[in-house]
């Protein structure tokens, strides 16, 4: 791969979702040349400190929250808003990397950002779907979403248990619960099946699985058997382990946030 590559890794903003995006960061410093690794405003803001790795830099889009949410507003109508000022401000961000005379030749979007891709395409950028969950668990939501023969809209039978490709059955109480009916997070629902769709629709879809064979070779033969895509990747993004016989030790790094 070249070295003169650019990714911007677009990170939801949590910290169970951007220290499993650092360590992919770090694996793409090292193999593929600098990286720029995004997030909101207000939760880059929140950081205690921003460890310093080589070819790593770090930048903010706004989701439209700088000051956070109305701890009252409806979950939809944060998500709607999120979609809108992140969209624009990921554009202006693009456009000023290139300006800056560093522009950006990969974009890779996290879980809850799915309208990344669509402005990745604006600017004629590939773009990969980075899933931090399990092959598993994207796999449920590949059954659940997909157009061609999805559950989810089938409210006749709505605790019902899925069956994956060579995999067990799955009862309701498997499966991620904002699924089920009843949750108090299933407005979050449209975005997820957003993201599936724009993987259907996207003329190269990429999706970067956090996972490795021994793992989930059951549940990775599920996905690549449900898409029928030859472009999902394994990666895992578990820092490594120092073992005393290694000549390459990985140092782990993690972000942590103070409450503002």
């Amino acid at each position: 791969m070249s070295n003169h590559h650019h990714f911007l890794l677009l990170c939801c903003p949590g910290q169970g979702h951007l220290n499993p995006t650092l360590e992919l960061a770090k694996k793409l410093t090292r193999a593929a040349g600098h990286v720029t690794l995004a997030t909101t405003v207000r939760f880059l803001r929140r950081t205690t400190a921003l460890p310093a790795i080589d070819n790593l830099s770090y930048a903010t889009f706004s989701d439209g929250y700088d000051d956070g949410p109305d701890p009252t507003a409806d979950l939809a109508v944060v998500m709607s808003e999120s979609k809108r000022a992140g969209s624009q401000t990921l554009a202006q961000l693009l456009a000023s990397l290139s300006a800056e005379g560093r522009p950006v030749t990969f974009l890779i979007y996290a879980v809850l950002l799915p309208w990344a891709a669509a402005v990745a395409r604006e600017f004629h950028l590939p773009s990969a779907f980075l899933s931090i969950q399990s092959a598993t668990t994207f796999a449920i939501y590949h059954r659940y979403f997909n157009t061609h023969d999805g559950l989810y809209p089938d409210k006749t039978t709505p605790q019902m248990s899925i069956k994956l490709p060579g995999l067990p059955l799955f009862s309701p109480n498997e499966v991620p619960s904002f699924l089920l009916p009843d949750s108090p997070f299933a407005s979050v629902v449209p975005t997820f099946q957003e993201h599936i769709q724009t993987l259907e629709t996207d003329p190269n879809p990429l999706i970067l699985v956090n996972t490795f064979d021994e793992l989930e070779q059951d549940s990775i033969r599920a996905v690549d058997h449900m898409t029928n895509l030859e472009s999902d990747v394994n990666v895992d993004i578990v820092p490594n382990v120092k073992k005393e016989h290694e000549v390459h030790v990985d140092t782990y790094f993690s972000l942590s946030f103070r409450k503002l």
